[in-house]
Order: C-alpha cells, then sequence, then structure tokens
C-alpha cells in the first residue's frame, strides 16, 4: 500500500476536488483557476518542507498525484461554475 501523496488518487484528491468547487462557485476564469491549481501543485512540497505543520501528511506528492490533484480541481471547478 502507498503511502498518502504518492497513489494517483488518495483521500485528499476530494480536497482538491472541493477547494476547485468553491472556486468555480466565486465565477473565477477557467485559465486563472487552472493556473491556480498547477502553481499550487508546483509550490506544495516547498510549502510541505517550509511549514509541515499545515499539512496532515506533509510527505512529498508524487507526479501523478500532482497529476490528478490538478484533474480533481478542475473537475471540482466545472461543477461548481456550471452552478454559478
Amino acid at each position: 500500500m502507498r503511502h498518502a501523496n504518492q497513489a494517483p488518487l488518495d483521500r485528499y484528491t476530494l480536497v482538491h476536488a472541493g477547494v476547485g468547487y468553491g472556486v468555480g462557485r466565486l465565477g473565477i476564469n477557467w485559465r486563472l483557476a487552472v493556473y491556480l491549481a498547477v502553481m499550487f501543485e508546483l509550490v506544495e512540497d516547498e510549502l510541505k518542507k517550509a511549514r509541515p505543520e499545515f499539512f496532515p501528511e506533509p510527505t512529498p506528492d508524487s507526479t501523478i498525484n500532482k497529476i490528478t490533484d490538478i484533474g480533481a480541481f478542475m473537475a471540482g471547478y466545472a461543477v461548481g461554475h456550471k452552478q454559478y
């Protein structure tokens, strides 16, 4: 069994989808939403090193986990934005 942040999907995938939903509900442009999701994934591991107390499991994300987190964020965004 892989640790959190290593598998494509983990219990934090839903968190990313929920945040995406919230961003979608705010009516933010989809290009900005993609930018925010990608930028967060690019800095997340550094944030985990600098402030591990902010993360329940501050282990680094695998590449596939980062990709699915972005996908989950955008799926949540699409649902939230559609309702906007």
